[in-house]
């Protein structure tokens, strides 16, 4: 009886019997790095796509913060009969800035740091990436039993209070920072220069205005006359 070969149905040979099968080899080293020429060419255009989408993340995050500001201050002036915080207040023996005095219309205060802002602060500081309109600038010395929230500006007398910037973003950029407290840059009273950063939320930055809103511009296009509402 004669028995037949079985041949497996995976296994093709040539003539000379080699096979025409790879079998369980890898890919060779050619082909690797191609691959990898492929997936380096593909990261390279798609990681600035990914970089805007992270800054519009934290662009959104960041007006957020504002609009959170700007509700704490119209809390504050229903609170004290159409008074704004002044920009800071010698009261309780202590300095306190605005940033401090609106505190308690807030749940917590990291909403005073820009999520782009990755600037280093002293230890224990918290920060503040954001300063007050300097037309509201006002350095209080209050005496005890005085009725020191009414010494603030009054909002009623900001005319236009959808076009006068009353929060911008902003810390120092030749190392001495914005921390939350009594140090630099409580107010400022134009948009920041060369010398100073924006957070460069894709080259812009947020902007709070007196009536409440929140708008983004890019650097460049609000101007001095934002800020000077009392020239008026």
């Amino acid at each position: 009886m004669k028995t037949q070969k079985t041949v497996c149905a995976d296994t093709k040979m040539t003539k000379g019997g080699a096979s025409l099968l790879r079998g369980n080899a890898g890919f060779t080293l050619v082909e690797l790095l191609v691959a990898i020429v492929i997936i380096a060419v593909m990261s390279a255009l798609l990681y600035p796509v990914f970089s805007i989408c992270r800054e519009s993340v934290r662009k959104a995050a960041c007006s957020n913060n504002q609009r959170q500001i700007g509700i704490a201050f119209l809390a504050y002036c229903d609170d004290y009969k159409d008074t704004l915080p002044p920009s800071l207040i010698y009261v309780d023996n202590k300095w306190r800035p605005w940033d401090d005095l609106l505190m308690p219309y807030l749940d917590e205060a990291r909403v005073f740091r820009c999520p782009s802002d990755r600037a280093k602060r002293r230890p224990g500081r918290l920060a503040r990436s954001y300063s007050m309109n300097d037309q509201l600038a006002k350095t209080i010395l209050a005496t005890p039993g005085s009725n020191w929230p009414g010494l603030g500006t009054k909002r009623s007398k900001v005319p236009d209070q959808s076009r006068f910037v009353l929060l911008t973003e902003l810390h120092e950029s030749n190392g001495i920072t914005n921390d939350l407290g009594t140090t630099n840059w409580q107010t400022m009273y134009s948009p920041p220069d060369a010398s100073q950063y924006y957070h460069h939320h894709n080259t812009g930055s947020n902007f709070l205005f007196f009536d409440g809103h929140v708008t983004y511009y890019k650097v460049g296009m609000v101007s001095a006359e934002a800020y000077r509402f009392a020239a008026l």
